[in-house]
């Protein structure tokens, strides 16, 4: 992966640009823990096999939706940090979400983002039941059903300000094409394209034509509508 013990990172917030790259030991000791975590995987795969067994037992299986996600990704080396969470980098940002059952078509892979705030409206409309409470998301079943389906938003990602393991405070936007991400205690902002760039090795930042400025600045702006949106607000 080209974001690994990454070469450079002169446009990257201080919090990256500020680290050595990572010694040879710290990359045996990344790998060994990456095999392991790996090897874990073996329980959960035999206990989601346990799961299907009991519920085809009963009868129900046909008529269960069954979701695997995670409340976030994971870094290991990428970008030069050793391990970690709840920073706006990829593996950190994005979660694995496989869903199997009635409304979801099988073999099937879509890559419209979408967020853990859209599991809830997705349960509601698959139980055929009315939501109780104002929900943020949406339901996920027409993305299942069509690969060209556009919900037509981009989505919140924020951290901070009081993380144990974060020493970043940030707010920003993640669409079907681009990232950005501002730090509110320093002011550094990161803005990417992730079609071109899905490894974040160039900070659009730090490329200032009359292009990147407008859509930089486009961003800013929605993000101000976005930050504290509720409800319909935030599927706009």
């Amino acid at each position: 992966m080209p974001s690994f013990n990454e070469t450079a990172v002169a446009d990257k917030p201080a919090a990256i640009r500020d680290r050595p790259r990572l010694t040879r030991t710290q990359v045996a000791r990344l790998t060994e823990h990456y095999q392991q975590r790996l090897e874990a995987l073996l329980a959960v795969d035999e206990a989601i096999g346990t799961m299907m067994d009991a519920l085809a037992a009963s009868g129900e299986l046909d008529a269960t939706v069954i979701v695997f996600t995670s409340d976030n990704g994971y870094l290991l080396g990428e970008h030069r940090l050793m391990q970690g969470k709840t920073v706006p980098c990829e593996p950190s940002a994005r979660v694995p979400l496989i869903v199997r059952g009635p409304g979801f078509p099988a073999g099937v892979q879509r890559t419209q983002p979408v967020a853990l705030i859209d599991l809830a409206p997705t349960f509601v409309q698959s139980a055929g039941a009315v939501a109780g409470l104002v929900v943020d998301g949406t339901s996920l079943t027409p993305v299942a059903q069509s690969s060209t389906y556009s919900l037509g938003r981009v989505l919140v990602i924020e951290a901070g300000p009081r993380l144990i393991d974060n020493p970043w405070f940030y707010r920003g936007l993640r669409s079907d094409r681009y990232l950005y991400v501002g730090y509110e205690e320093t002011g550094e902002v990161e803005y990417y394209d992730l079609v071109k760039d899905p490894y974040q090795l160039l900070n659009l930042a730090y490329q200032p034509t009359s292009r990147n400025q407008r859509l930089i600045a486009e961003a800013a702006a929605r993000l101000d509508v976005l930050r504290d949106c509720a409800g319909a607000a935030c599927r706009q």
